[in-house]
């Protein structure tokens, strides 16, 4: 059997990659009826994460169990963790908060064409 400290890098290495990219401990939690503790002991390594959490994570947040393992790599390009905050905030986000950042981006984005139009 692993050493306990490496089971989640060694069996799960994108457990808290695939969480992240969709929901809070709290909103996963909710979602799939456990409580945000039980998800931050398997995150943590405390205790080990049991298939039919793994299963309802990979449904959850719509990627593969065999991504979750590291059998398969993301589809998409690796996101860096800077990338993963900023969707884990995206996410916590109302729809109006949502809405108002949208613009903001927007507006950065105009700015930034209008800075390469005048170079």
């Amino acid at each position: 059997m692993k050493d306990k400290k490496n089971y989640i890098e060694e069996y799960y290495p994108n457990i808290i990659n695939a969480r992240m990219k969709k929901y809070t401990q709290s909103e996963l939690a909710e979602k799939i009826g456990i409580q945000q503790q039980e998800i931050s002991r398997y995150e943590q390594n405390k205790i080990k994460a049991p298939i039919n959490y793994i299963i309802e994570l990979a449904k959850a947040c719509n990627v593969t169990i065999d991504y979750i393992t590291g059998i398969e790599k993301e589809k998409k390009e690796n996101l860096k963790e800077e990338e993963i905050e900023l969707l884990r905030i995206w996410n916590s986000l109302t729809e109006r908060q949502k809405g108002r950042l949208e613009q903001i981006l927007i507006e950065l984005q105009i700015e930034n064409e209008n800075k390469k139009g005048a170079v």
